[in-house]
């Protein structure tokens, strides 16, 4: 069968509380997690919380798992299993199962969260996903398209040049950049 969707939930002024101990836990404010197969020897989910921004000072070597500046902090695992468990009740009691492990690093987003869909240079065509990663399927088989003259839906929205002449997509209420 095909794997769920991912599920991005805004827990907005919702205090999250660890089942065990009856605490409220550091507020991250949001919360995702998805089928984590693709990533361990067996079914299981994996999640993260919001993105903390790091600016130009970021260090990307080593890159990914392998840096110890960007891993996270050790009350994510109580955080993300007691906001799952609040969330759906059939993660109720899941914390024992947690697995520990390296799983973070780095991701690039544009000052407004939203892809790069254009030409960079006369040849250059980038797409940058802005860290939502699977949900641009479709942009490559759209840019394919459009690269070999057929008509496809417009693009300006996403165009490199929008932030030098102010049409970003502005501010949301969210705290998701992935929204």
């Amino acid at each position: 069968g095909l794997n769920p969707p991912v599920l991005h939930v805004e827990l907005m002024n919702t205090p999250v509380i660890d089942e065990t101990t009856g605490k409220q836990l550091k507020d991250y404010t949001y919360v995702y997690f998805k089928n984590g197969n693709e990533r361990m020897d067996k079914p299981g989910l994996q999640g993260g919380t919001i993105p903390i921004k790091i600016g130009p000072e970021a260090i990307v070597d080593p890159y990914g798992h392998a840096n110890d500046d960007y891993q996270a902090e050790p009350e994510f695992a109580d955080y993300l299993c007691a906001a799952m468990a609040q969330t759906m009740t059939r993660f109720q009691g899941i914390r024992p199962n947690f697995r520990e492990r390296r799983n973070g690093g780095i991701g690039a987003f544009t000052p407004d969260n939203v892809p790069i869909i254009d030409w960079v240079l006369p040849n250059v065509y980038m797409i940058a996903d802005s860290n939502h990663g699977f949900k641009m399927l479709g942009a490559g088989k759209l840019v394919a398209k459009q690269l070999m003259g057929d008509k496809v839906a417009d693009l300006k929205p996403f165009a490199f040049n929008r932030f030098a002449e102010g049409r970003t997509f502005g501010s949301t209420n969210s705290h998701s950049p992935w929204v």
